[in-house]
């Protein structure tokens, strides 16, 4: 079977998916959907279906294992890291929500893109400013790592109450 004829059952098998999802048979298309990632288990329309209908599920641990795998085939997928920010919160893991996103900054500018904008720049003090930058993202960090100590001294305290 060819590439594409895969990418065809695929698609067939996400229509599939959404009729059923669309009547109101959402566990029927969630397994649809998971049948068929197994049989293709890099596609990524299917992937991100299975997360959307376990986010609107409210099965935010769910949805945000399924955006993590996507993000792992697309870095760039947009409606994975807005979904796996969004199930965080949801679950009220403020912390890891942010440490989430500015994860996700910090690993936008890579050192070989650094270097090109470096060599492009005319500006002298292009360097010191990626430098700066880096300093402040190590500084939240820092500051995340506390507030996580401390929120989770606050959940014992709670649930120990």
């Amino acid at each position: 079977m060819t590439q594409r004829s895969d990418r065809g059952v695929a698609q067939v098998a996400y229509e599939r998916a959404l009729e059923l999802h669309e009547r109101g048979e959402t566990d029927a298309a969630i397994d649809v959907l998971m049948q068929a990632i197994e049989e293709h288990p890099g596609d990524r329309d299917l992937m991100v279906g299975l997360g959307g209908m376990h986010f609107e599920q409210r099965r935010y641990d769910e949805a945000a294992r399924w955006f993590g795998r996507v993000l792992k085939i697309n870095p760039d997928c947009h409606t994975a890291v807005t979904c796996i920010f969004s199930s965080l919160l949801n679950l009220e893991r403020y912390v890891q929500a942010y440490e989430f996103l500015l994860t996700r900054a910090r690993l936008g500018p890579t050192e070989e893109v650094k270097s090109a904008l470096r060599d492009l720049t005319d500006e002298p003090d292009a360097v010191q400013k990626f430098a700066l930058a880096e300093e402040k993202a190590n500084k939240i960090f820092e500051i995340l790592a506390e507030l996580r100590s401390i929120e989770r001294s606050w959940q014992a305290l709670r649930s120990d109450a």
